[in-house]
């Protein structure tokens, strides 16, 4: 809302923290409106722990507020430099509560309490400050917040503010946010928080918080439940005023009881029950719990077991809740993307319920196919192309395995309606060979193709789909059988199937049918590059149609699916490498930034996605090797900077996976600069990857830092060549040598001496230790013959290391 700066007060003397209006002329009247609200607001309230305003104004059209100047870090920095104890925690949470009581006994909503509007000044007191959003006890029209406008942090508003509803808002809106605050305290992360807003107000609304307990057991108990009570949904709930939270907390210091109660068993039932009733009854039977709830009505276990056990009324309780685990619950898990930990949460809570209820589906198909389709829709979060590891990919194995299970029981039990189920089962273990491709387990994957072969095969009547699939699985047999034909076969087997793709296409266009169609293009092109040279005459031309092909096949499916967009920006990649070997560069160079557009468009989409940005880093040094060899060097330059900046995005997401990248993309602007002649620009960046070398101490990065080493005595052998003196042009290959000396006392560490001069970096680095000392004698032996330069002692002086910054 404003922008504040560090000001001095001329009048009184003093440092103040002067807050203003970003631009005159910009803001909108309900902006300014707020801004003079907050001045009114803090005004009212005189507490020490609030933060003071001194004078309130306006100069040359901008508002300002001078405030009290608290110097220290707010409650955000605090927690990110270290998680406090729970009783400096608890004094943390005592000093808020008092200040907003005050703030509440002068009228004033603070309404949008968090960390980072909590000052923790240099002599630990609490100062609360920000009440750009505050609003007045039973406040009239005046006040601009309409019903629906949601206003504040969702990680910290209570479910009344993130609905909106304006005329519940009550000192209980702040208790719920101080609660926020202390559950931040305790664990190291706020009760709700995902990538994407509305999700998290969604479970701000719906979803209870996780137990601080189970993610810090060290939480004593009686302050987890004095954070849970501020944290209750109904404000009724929670504690009815600050004052109240104040007084527990002085209790939970003071080590008496406090008036908290832990929520009972039954409580926590029925509020789980309430947002999913049909699968508390399932629960209920299963584990015997005391207290269920359907529709509205509460049973104790023995009567429910007898009335509910098998019943009709269970039956069509589990379908609706098998519909709603397929057609809601799993959608949403799969919007929050990216492998997080919340999906990964909301997935095994969701695999969990599924394994329960498999305990009822042996009477019910309905329900069995329900939990099968929701299985195989966990099996798509978990093998996400855009966040594919073995890990994930061998979770998705398994739900798909799950999947494959339940259809087959229900085939056993189905009868004279067994045969519709073959298409679902050949669909799934056409997806399990897939996957166990990408796993490299081929032996299994040419199994299950096999098997869902005979299934499609055993489908009397088959339909669109049907045919669809088989053409998969002999698409996958020949991906998987390539080997055993010869090349000429494969091509055959794949034309084969692109007529049969042709003539299912003359029933109506399909995206799948177009994606497979792309798949067997590709598939060719692969055999044609990797055949024996002489199989095939002018094999540039060949790999280059099919891979235009596949480019083309993919334009369709792409319009609705951002996987296969990821796909065809990898196919024009490579068709831009093939054309510019057979010397189509400028087709080639309009293919590349095709695909580099794609990328950097998926990348946006999706940043938290490892693959796509790996993807766009490969495709960017491709550009840059192309920029480097017209050369155009300024283009490189801003290459090798759009390289970066995604590099480094990776690096600092997770920086022991990414490290490399970050390191390789100094390397980049080390050449890039080089070729300049910004020897300076060129060695910071090598320092820079010299330095992320030397914190990592495993056996690759060492390696690595013996080749950047190397390279930074090229660089200093080469930087002042023509414009130094001798005793500067000494000093620097006396450098040089000396960085040569570390890089080859790695190299031996590591072992790689013994390996032939002609490819081991090691010998590299020991021949250019010998030109560059030769070139030293040869420097000493000229001064001294001509006797005109005196070589200084502080010349032949040990040369420094390259500097480490502090991490």
């Amino acid at each position: 809302m404003g922008c504040v700066y560090l000001a001095q007060h001329l009048d009184l003397e003093r440092l103040v923290a002067l807050k203003v209006v970003a631009a005159a002329g910009t803001t909108s009247p309900s902006l300014l409106s707020r801004f003079r609200e907050e001045s009114r607001a803090v005004a009212a309230v005189t507490h020490p722990g609030v933060c003071h305003i001194y004078e309130a104004g306006e100069s040359k059209g901008l508002p300002y507020l001078a405030m009290e100047y608290v110097e220290g870090v707010t409650l955000s920095e605090a927690l990110r430099a270290q998680l406090p104890s729970p009783t400096e925690s608890a004094k943390s949470i005592l000093a808020i509560s008092e200040a907003i009581e005050a703030c509440h006994q002068a009228g004033i909503l603070h309404r949008d309490l968090k960390p980072s509007n909590v000052m923790q000044a240099k002599n630990g007191h609490i100062k609360v400050m920000d009440f750009g959003l505050a609003k007045r006890l039973h406040a009239g029209d005046e006040h601009k917040t309409q019903t629906g406008e949601i206003i504040g942090t969702p990680s910290y508003m209570a479910p009344e503010q993130a609905s909106g509803v304006v005329k519940q808002f009550s000192p209980a809106t702040d208790v719920y946010a101080i609660g926020a605050i202390l559950y931040e305290l305790l664990t190291g992360r706020p009760p709700f928080q995902t990538p994407d807003l509305m999700q998290t107000i969604m479970l701000v609304l719906t979803e209870e918080p996780i137990s601080p307990r189970k993610l810090q057991p060290r939480v004593p108990v009686d302050l987890e439940t004095i954070c849970l009570k501020c944290l209750e949904k109904k404000p009724q709930k929670r504690y009815q005023s600050a004052a109240d939270l104040a007084e527990d907390i002085r209790r939970f210091l003071d080590h008496r009881p406090v008036e908290a109660r832990r929520t009972p068993f039954w409580e926590k039932s029925w509020k789980w029950a309430r947002r999913h009733p049909v699968y508390t009854v399932l629960a209920t039977v299963s584990v015997l719990t005391l207290i269920a709830a359907v529709l509205g009505v509460s049973f104790h276990v023995e009567r429910l077991e007898v009335a509910l056990n098998r019943s009709e009324r269970l039956f069509q309780g589990s379908q609706e809740l098998g519909r709603w685990l397929v057609n809601e619950h799993i959608p949403q898990i799969a919007r929050l993307r990216g492998g997080s930990t919340q999906q990964e949460e909301l997935v095994s809570k969701t695999l969990e319920h599924l394994q329960r209820l498999e305990q009822d589906v042996a009477a019910d198909r309905t329900l069995a196919e329900y939990i099968a389709q929701a299985y195989m829709r966990i099996a798509e979060i978990q093998s996400d192309p855009f966040f594919a590891t073995d890990v994930r990919l061998q979770q998705a194995v398994e739900s798909y395995r799950n999947t494959l299970q339940l259809y087959e029981d229900l085939e056993q039990h189905a009868g004279a309606d067994a045969v519709s189920l073959r298409q679902p089962r050949a669909e799934i273990l056409i997806r399990l060979a897939q996957l166990n491709q990408q796993l490299g387990e081929n032996s299994v994957a040419r199994k299950e193709v096999h098997k869902a072969s005979e299934l499609l095969a055993g489908i009397p009547q088959p339909d669109r789909n049907a045919r669809l699939l088989t053409l998969k699985a002999d698409w996958l047999t020949v991906l998987l059988d390539r080997e055993q034909f010869s090349s000429q076969d494969c091509l055959d087997r794949c034309q084969k199937l692109m007529t049969q793709c042709g003539e299912l296409k003359k029933s109506g266009d399909d995206p799948a049918l177009a994606e497979l169609q792309a798949q067997l293009s590709l598939l060719m092109a692969d055999v044609v590059e990797t055949s024996q040279p002489g199989t095939f005459a002018n094999s540039l031309r060949l790999v280059s149609e099919h891979l235009a092909d596949a480019i083309s096949y993919f334009e369709e499916p792409a319009q609705q699916d951002l996987h296969v967009v990821w796909q065809q920006a990898q196919t024009r990649s490579r068709l831009a490498q093939v054309l510019a070997t057979d010397n189509q560069q400028k087709k080639a160079d309009q293919l590349l930034e095709q695909a580099i557009e794609q990328q950097q468009s998926l990348a946006n989409e999706i940043p938290e996605s490892p693959v796509i940005t790996l993807s766009l880093l490969k495709f960017l040094e491709q550009r840059l090797a192309l920029e480097i060899a017209v050369p155009d060097l300024d283009a490189a330059l801003q290459t090798a900077q759009v390289h970066q900046q995604f590099s480094e995005k990776l690096f600092l997401s997770n920086p022991k996976e990414f490290r490399e990248q970050f390191q390789r993309s100094h390397g980049l602007l080390a050449d890039v600069q080089r070729l300049r002649f910004r020897y300076d620009a060129a060695a910071d960046h090598l320092r820079e990857a010299i330095e992320l070398a030397r914190n990592d101490g495993s056996r690759q990065q060492q390696a690595i830092l013996a080749g950047l080493l190397r390279a930074y005595a090229e660089l200093l052998a080469e930087g002042d060549r023509q414009h130094s003196t001798v005793p500067e042009r000494l000093k620097s290959l006396q450098q040089a040598v000396a960085f040569l000396n570390e890089s080859l006392e790695i190299y031996e560490k590591l072992e790689t001496a013994t390996q032939s001069p002609s490819e081991s970096p090691y010998w590299k680095s020991v021949a250019l230790k010998h030109q560059l000392e030769t070139e030293m004698e040869q420097l000493k032996l000229r001064t001294l013959e001509r006797g005109r330069t005196t070589i200084p002692p502080e010349t032949l002086d040990a040369p420094k290391p390259v500097q480490q910054k502090q991490q």
